[in-house]
């Protein structure tokens, strides 16, 4: 093989990892939506809690329950971030910056809440757990989703296989790999008996679990309570 041939290669394998899990962490979003919509027929009145709102999300599928969800003016979204200029882009939304463990409103003060992919960057055990008990007091109902620890191609780095190794090994590698972002608290994955777990530890056993699947491999779980 030339090195120009090298180069070429390694160009293509670059991009394939790129846009293989983009692809399909897109087609996985408009499934998801899907499957709210289903679940949770849009009532003009209900009053909709999203709770992982990304203020800087600029991409076509980030923000996407904001995107999507016919009435803006009834959705109230938290952000762990820096509000900046998000209120000009979603014009309507109530956003709002919390500490990300104490959701700051009363018990059962939502019709609903819409959280997609947020319980594995909050923390492990406990940390998720609490989560889950935040989430399940603020709303009535709830559709809460998190990607499988055992699907092959981890969609946050877009990397294969590195988060099957145990953390620490998993933090180093990304570390080298120019993703400390994703190493420490930002990403603990959960297996479906993990997730389960976690709902009954946090008080919750009347959900449902709809698990999505890509080529027959469970890709990510959705909670529906």
């Amino acid at each position: 093989m030339t090195a120009s041939s090298a180069q070429g290669f390694r160009r293509l394998f670059s991009g394939l990892l790129q846009s293989v899990p983009h692809q399909i962490s897109e087609n996985n979003r408009h499934r998801k939506w899907a499957e709210f919509n289903q679940a949770f027929p849009t009532v003009a009145e209900w009053s909709v809690i999203d709770v992982g709102f990304g203020p800087g999300g600029m991409g076509k599928n980030e923000n996407y329950f904001e995107k999507h969800y016919l009435y803006p003016n009834r959705i109230t979204a938290l952000t762990i971030s820096e509000i900046g200029d998000s209120p000009s882009r979603y014009p309507g939304v109530n956003i709002v910056k919390y500490d990300g463990k104490k959701i700051p409103f009363a018990d059962g003060n939502f019709d609903f809440l819409w959280s997609n992919a947020v319980v594995e960057h909050v923390g492990g055990g406990q940390s998720q757990i609490n989560f889950l008990r935040e989430v399940d007091r603020v709303a009535d109902r709830h559709f809460v989703t998190t990607p499988n620890r055992w699907f092959p191609w981890e969609v946050h780095t877009r990397l294969p296989l590195v988060h099957y190794l145990p953390k620490p090994w998993f933090d180093r590698i990304a570390t080298k790999a120019g993703m400390g972002w994703a190493t420490g608290d930002y990403m603990n994955l959960m297996s479906k008996k993990q997730f389960e777990a976690a709902l009954l530890a946090a008080g919750i056993s009347d959900y449902q679990i709809i698990t999505n699947r890509f080529m027959g491999i469970p890709m990510d779980f959705v909670a529906i309570w």
